[in-house]
Order: C-alpha cells, then sequence, then structure tokens
C-alpha cells in the first residue's frame, strides 16, 4: 500500500488559485515523495524497509533521502518505523552505481535518532495512522549554540500520518519545552496524493554480514517476492491499546471504516461564547449517529457533527439534554449543551463553547477522541450476510456516503450503528431507521429531527428517505428520497457496512 509515488500538487495549486486564496506564509509548499521497496542486507531481515525520497522542486534532485525500517514492537503493541538518514546516495532508479552504493551501506553509516522513532498502528481496514513518540526532542541550531543557550533551544518534535491506499496525510509541529511556545506547526495537513504506484521491490544480491544486537523480532511481511505476501503488517495477534486520534482526517478515517470511536469533553478548558449555567461541564460517550461534510471544490474534510441526548431526574422533574458537538478541520470544536423540558422542548438553560481538539505535545486541549485499532473489523460483502449477522446479535456499523447515491441533495457522509432494523416480505428487504436531534435548521433557532431510513435490497440496492421535520409536532420541512447500493472496502458502493 505505501510503495509508490506522491504528490501534493493539486493542493499547492488550491492555495494559490482558488476564490478564497490562502495567505501566503500559510500556503503549503510543493512537495514529491518517493518511496521504493527495498532489500536493505545492513538491516536485520526480519524488517520491512523503504528508500524514501523527498524533492521540493523539479530539479530531480531529491532535497531528503531516508531509509524507513518497519518492525513489529510488541513492547509498544504496534508497529515500530526507524527513520535513518542517508546522504549523496544519487538516483537509485536510474543510477547502478547509487544502488550498489545503497546496497554495500554499513551500519555505521545509518544514522538514526531513536526518540523520534514513529509508531504505526492500524485504524480502518486499509488505513494506518504514526505519531512520534513523547521522547522525540531536538535542539535548534543558532548563533549563539552554547550551553547557556541550550534549554532555550531544546524543543519537541511532534509528527503524525495517516496513510491509505490512495494519499498520504502529514502534520509536524515544533514547540520549546521550556515555555512550551510554538516554533511552527502546521496548521492544515499536508495532503500527498498517490500518482504512480511502484510494484516491483528492488532485491539486492544477500551477502554476510555482522550487523549490531537489535534484540529479537517478529517478522513482517511486506511488499512483493517469489510467495504471495500481503501488502500490510498482519496485526490480528498482536494486542494494541486504544488510540488517539488527533485531527479530523483521522475521526473521518475510523468512522467510516466501522472502528468505535469514544469522546471525552471537559468544558472547563473551554471558552464560553454564549448561556451558561450549566453544571455538567465533564462528559463523554460514543460517537453514534454522524455527519461529515467536504468542500465541493477541494474535497477536503471541513466538518463533523454528532449529538447525543439523554434523559434526567431534575429539580424541576424530567428534562433531557441535548449535546451537539462540531468539530473543524482545523482542530477547533463548538459545543453546545440544551437542558430541554421534554413535553414542550422548551429551552431551560442553554450553554455553547469554543474548545480545541487535545493537543498531545502541549498536553492542552478539551476535546479527546479514542478508537480501538485492535479490534478486529470487517465489511459485510452480502445481504445474506448482513442479515445473518443481526439476527445473531452482532455489532455492525454503517457509511454511507450521499456523494455518489442518484438523487441526494446533501453531499454529506453519515453513518452510525445499526440498533433497530426491521426484517420484510419473507427475508428480501431489511429497513433501519437513524435519527439525530438538532437545535438549529438553516441558521434559525428551532428544534428539529434529521431522521432517516434505509432499505436493502437482496440485489444490493438500497433505499434512502431522509426527513427533516419539527421534533415535537413531526410537521416535515424537507424530504428526499435517494437511491444507493450496497458496497464494501474495496468497491465503489455508497453504502458501506462493517461487524465485529
Amino acid at each position: 500500500m505505501l510503495p509508490g509515488e506522491y504528490s501534493n500538487l493539486k493542493q499547492y495549486h488550491n492555495d494559490a488559485i482558488s476564490s478564497n486564496a490562502v495567505p501566503t506564509k500559510e500556503r503549503h509548499i510543493y512537495i514529491r515523495s518517493r518511496y521504493t521497496p527495498i532489500q536493505l542486507p545492513a538491516l536485520d531481515s526480519d524488517t520491512v524497509n523503504f528508500f524514501v525520497e523527498h524533492f521540493m522542486d523539479n530539479t530531480g534532485r531529491p532535497s531528503q533521502q531516508k531509509v524507513y525500517s518497519f518492525v513489529l514492537d510488541p513492547t509498544r503493541n504496534s508497529i515500530r518505523m526507524e527513520v535513518y538518514k542517508l546522504e549523496n546516495i544519487g538516483d537509485i532508479k536510474k543510477s547502478r552505481v547509487s544502488r550498489s552504493k545503497l546496497h554495500n551501506i554499513s551500519t555505521t553509516e545509518l544514522y538514526r535518532h531513536r526518540e523520534c522513532d514513529m509508531f504505526w498502528r492500524r485504524l480502518g481496514m486499509r488505513t494506518f495512522a504514526a505519531a512520534t513518540g513523547h521522547q522525540c526532542v531536538a535542539y535548534m541550531k543558532g548563533e549563539q549554540d552554547n550551553l547557556l543557550n541550550e534549554i532555550g533551544r531544546k524543543v519537541k518534535i511532534l509528527v503524525s500520518i495517516v496513510l491509505t491506499p490512495t494519499y498520504i496525510n502529514t502534520q509536524e509541529g515544533w514547540y520549546r519545552l521550556a515555555d512550551q511556545s510554538t516554533v511552527t506547526e502546521t496548521g492544515v495537513p499536508y495532503k500527498l496524493i498517490k500518482v504512480k504506484k511502484i510494484k516491483q521491490k528492488l532485491f539486492f544480491v544477500p551477502r554476510r554480514r555482522l550487523t549490531l544486537n537489535r534484540g529479537r523480532r517478529s517478522r513482517l511481511r511486506f511488499g512483493r517476492s517469489r510467495r504471495p505476501q500481503k501488502d500490510s503488517p498482519d496485526l490480528t495477534n498482536v494486542y494494541i491499546g486504544p488510540w488517539e486520534l488527533r485531527d479530523l482526517v483521522s475521526l473521518e478515517g475510523a468512522l467510516t471504516s466501522g472502528h468505535s470511536v469514544r469522546y471525552t469533553v471537559n468544558l472547563t478548558n473551554c471558552f464560553l461564547m454564549s448561556g451558561g449555567g450549566i453544571d455538567r461541564l465533564s462528559f463523554g460517550d460514543y460517537v453514534n449517529t454522524y455527519e461529515i461534510y467536504k468542500d465541493l471544490v477541494t474535497q477536503e474534510i471541513t466538518q463533523l457533527e454528532f449529538s447525543h441526548r439523554k434523559l434526567i431526574h431534575g429539580d424541576h422533574g424530567f428534562m433531557s439534554i441535548l449535546k451537539e458537538i462540531i468539530v473543524h478541520s482545523n482542530s477547533t470544536v463548538i459545543v453546545t449543551v440544551t437542558y430541554l423540558l421534554p413535553a414542550s422542548n422548551h429551552v431551560f438553560k442553554q450553554g455553547q463553547w469554543y474548545c480545541r481538539l487535545y493537543d498531545f505535545a502541549q498536553k492542552d486541549g478539551s476535546l479527546k477522541f479514542i478508537t480501538e485499532p485492535h479490534k478486529n473489523v470487517m465489511p459485510i460483502k452480502k445481504f445474506s450476510s448482513l442479515l445473518s449477522l443481526l439476527q445473531k446479535g452482532r455489532l455492525v456499523r454503517m457509511s454511507v456516503d450521499y456523494n455518489i447515491c442518484a438523487g441526494a441533495r446533501t453531499k454529506a457522509i453519515s453513518g452510525g450503528e445499526i440498533t433497530d432494523y426491521d426484517v420484510m416480505e419473507s427475508e428480501k428487504f431489511l429497513e433501519v431507521s437513524m435519527s439525530r436531534q438538532l437545535t438549529s435548521y438553516r441558521g434559525y433557532h428551532k428544534f428539529v429531527l434529521n431522521f432517516v431510513t434505509f432499505v436493502f435490497h437482496s440485489n444490493g440496492n438500497v433505499l434512502v428517505r431522509a426527513t427533516t421535520m419539527d421534533s415535537l409536532t413531526y410537521m416535515p420541512y424537507t424530504s428526499s428520497k435517494m437511491h444507493c447500493n450496497f458496497g464494501t472496502m474495496d468497491d465503489k458502493g455508497s453504502v458501506r457496512l462493517f461487524y465485529q
């Protein structure tokens, strides 16, 4: 999945040409990267290695050359990626001399900053995420590089990567350890789209060697050889602990691949924008019914919306609490908490807060999202399988991309857990319903209910009816009918289902 050439040319052009042009200082620079699978004698035979080249211009000369070495790390329940810096290797794609130089490189010539190794975990069926460890620190170069200035030059580096079959998202930040101030950080992640696949692995003639003792390792199988191998490490027998989702792209990847996502909120760290008097300032739950929106031009994810409603015993009798959360691509979050009298939907009190996603580098923020990538999530490929799994009581989640549904008015992605279903007409149809309550409609203060039904046909078609109505009287404001189709992660189906 990783081998190939990647480029952010589309993002680079969008920053400068779009109607809402990005300021010059905030624009993404042009980057092209090439990941070539190699067999490297200098490293242990049980590692998976890639020769990585980063290009900053069109000269064809790489600005950086590295080796990424992957190995299972049972102590951290993840895959460790060791990054080795190289110099003056040349173009291994065109030059036999360069390939020979790389082949004959020794362990003493491979430089690596161990504290800045990255740790990969499976996020979805074909999605992986990585981040640096908490001990990744370095010293900035300055005019007065001496011991007296050493504390001020010490910085913590945080790098995160999301890998899918079609693109790589990267984000990086440098923070001073002395006062936790930001030296530099990437606001919007770099999105490098795969423009060319690299299928052939560069094999070298093996030679006997002495290597440094790196400890006993578990074997990985990556790339191609004479025997069929998977293009990603097998983690089914390795426990991977909870994984923090640090940006909107990671959130979208986990939700649309059928993983459970739990969130926690602490409003005491947020800015109160309006209202107040709310006594429940810390809460959490699973993200169930959600909606994801994209920019119509760039197709970049812009925001995630979800809400929860619960009934409580209050001092004035029964009350319901509606919690609405909107996560934006710049890591800002709007949280609205509303206390309602159930019979009339009368607002007893309401508060709205401006928050930020939790920053693990600066240990600051108010909203955390966590998933469990070790759970084996599998796609459902047939109608009969969906019916059988539900009747056996298995947990089933769905994701619907309305962009590729016929008759769709909305350009969103929605989904959630299937908890309410009916089987009809001798098991030829399956009906599922989902709903979400909101406190506003098209900018107006109204309490509405988004209600959607999905009718799965045994032939793979899915009829979707969506209605936005008054939550008290059920008077409809809008109604639409869409025709979608049943699919898996490997095809273009607009409705995808998964089970655990």
